[in-house]
């Protein structure tokens, strides 16, 4: 662990997490979730909007939300 005052370090057991959810590919959408819970930088639905535009497939729009969702729970502390 840093031993800094300056910046804010969150755990997240993305990989474990994904692979619940029966697929591991999903950490990284995962971590983008926990990076949108504690930084608040963007809203989430202009992500996924942004991934329509660019053509993704619905089914793989529902994994992204689902797992996006879950790295918002997991940053928050929320249960499932």
């Amino acid at each position: 662990m840093p031993n800094r005052s300056d910046i804010q370090v969150v755990r997240i057991p993305a990989y474990e997490a994904a692979a619940e959810m029966g697929n591991p590919k999903a950490a990284n959408m995962i971590m983008l979730g926990a990076y949108l819970e504690v930084t608040r930088a963007i809203e989430q639905e202009s992500i996924l909007s942004a991934f329509v535009e660019h053509g993704i497939k619905p089914q793989m729009l529902k994994g992204n939300r689902e797992a996006i969702e879950a790295g918002r729970r997991i940053a928050s502390g929320r249960p499932k």
